[in-house]
């Protein structure tokens, strides 16, 4: 797009109590990764990462994980962030977005500001939800120019959001004829007084918070899992009673840095050790009823990995295939386990029950092959994976596993039923030839 991003990380994190600032993790990743990957889904190419030393922890962590990046030193960041700025666009040149690495930001906002014209833009937001305007930076717009900034600014109309697309050239030119201090918040009030033009960007309400504080981290990362946590296709046992458990564990874990993968194959060992209980159960009640708890709990903390993998921006083809290879043998080890504890009447119970599971998900990808997605009524009131493992905790639990397996083979089937009608008039109207034939 013939834009460079300018990530400006040479902040040392003393209010966020963190050894280096643009290394600290928020929302399983660190800031650095998070600003890095935000540019690289809006379209920027070129990213450089403005640091205070090349030989400091940012510069390394960059070579070792980023060795496309280009990292520019800053020698005199003592004289604020704005000498930090202006030593990447002296090194950028041409169109830049320069990037705060301790601010986060949507994607769109990034390619709404790629989108507007001016020697310098910045986004403002009227309606920022997630900062405090007491430690923000503040701004007065009209007619999509801002006419006055600063901290102490009153009144105000709005906070501005730390992000700002600018020429190199000018602003460094600007820049050269400031002496001493060099805050950017002083290059942006210098420029507006010397009767130039600064181009408003209104976000209005767009997710972007500043991060300095621990409180202020913790606040981020609660505000990520809660508007990428969820799944659109939850079952109705996981929006109400899942979620609130497995957001609760996902938060403390986020701050970790662990990946998803590892959490996969953590409650795949919490499904199999349920179905070892379940069996053991078959002699003992209170190992069935165990059996059963355990079960329903590693089907609530099933949702953690998912949580993990989209607020950290880590979502893959493996740890989908990876999760869903595990969620079936999972289910193998709960279904068998519950049989041995019915007996023998039980078995052509829990081989239906797999059937159902099997159709299921073969259906499923059938239906988003041909229309993309499953319609609403069918995610909204589907007797889906969560439902089914509840019956059979909620049975054991009762010391009725045979209940279970039955609830799990009747309601699975009749959901992979009403699902092979959809599937097949989608393929009648669509017309949509399958893969295999």
């Amino acid at each position: 797009m013939g834009v460079t991003a300018v990530i400006v990380a040479a902040g040392r994190g003393t209010r966020l109590c963190a050894p280096c600032k643009p290394l600290a993790v928020v929302g399983g990743v660190t800031l650095l990764d998070r600003a890095l990957a935000t540019a690289h889904a809006a379209g920027i190419a070129r990213r450089v990462v403005v640091v205070g030393s090349l030989d400091g922890p940012v510069a390394a962590f960059c070579r070792r994980h980023y060795p496309d990046v280009e990292v520019v030193p800053a020698p005199d960041h003592a004289r604020g962030n704005g000498a930090t700025v202006v030593a990447g666009l002296a090194h950028a040149g041409g169109r830049c977005l320069v990037m705060m690495v301790d601010h986060l930001h949507e994607v769109a906002t990034l390619r709404r500001m790629l989108q507007t014209d001016g020697e310098l833009v910045l986004a403002i937001d009227s309606r920022a939800a997630y900062v405090d305007p007491e430690d923000a930076t503040l701004a007065r717009s009209q007619n999509g120019q801002i006419t006055a900034i600063g901290k102490d600014l009153a009144p105000f109309d709005a906070i501005e959001a730390g992000l700002a697309a600018c020429s190199a050239e000018a602003l460094v030119e600007f820049a050269s004829t400031l002496n001493g201090e060099l805050e950017f918040n002083r290059v942006k009030g210098a420029w507006l007084e010397a009767g130039r033009r600064i181009r408003a960007v209104e976000i209005e309400g767009a997710f972007w918070t500043d991060i300095d504080t621990p409180r202020e981290r913790r606040r981020a990362i609660g505000v990520l899992v809660d508007r990428y946590g969820a799944k659109s296709t939850d079952g109705p046992v996981a929006r109400t009673l899942n979620r609130p458990l497995s957001k609760r564990v996902s938060r403390r874990l986020l701050a970790t840095g662990i990946g998803p993968n590892p959490i996969t194959l953590a409650n795949l060992g919490l499904l199999v050790l349920s179905g070892v209980l379940l069996a053991l159960g078959a002699h003992h009640d209170g190992l069935l009823i165990a059996g059963g708890v355990l079960a329903q709990v590693a089907s609530a903390l099933d949702g953690v990995d998912g949580e993990l993998a989209r607020v950290s921006g880590r979502s893959s083809a493996q740890g989908a295939v990876l999760d869903a290879v595990c969620d079936r043998y999972g289910d193998l080890a709960v279904l068998a386990g519950a049989a041995v504890a019915a007996g023998t009447e039980a078995w052509p119970w829990a081989m239906a029950a797999l059937v159902a599971n099997w159709q299921l998900s073969f259906l499923r990808r059938e239906h988003e092959r041909i229309a993309g997605s499953l319609p609403a009524s069918h995610v909204r009131w589907q007797w889906s994976r969560d439902v089914r493992i509840l019956a059979l905790a909620v049975s054991c639990i009762l010391l009725h596993p045979l209940w279970g397996l039955i609830a799990w083979a009747v309601l699975g089937n009749a959901d992979a039923l009403r699902r092979l009608i959809a599937v097949l008039a989608l393929a009648r109207s669509n017309g949509k030839p399958s893969a295999s034939r």
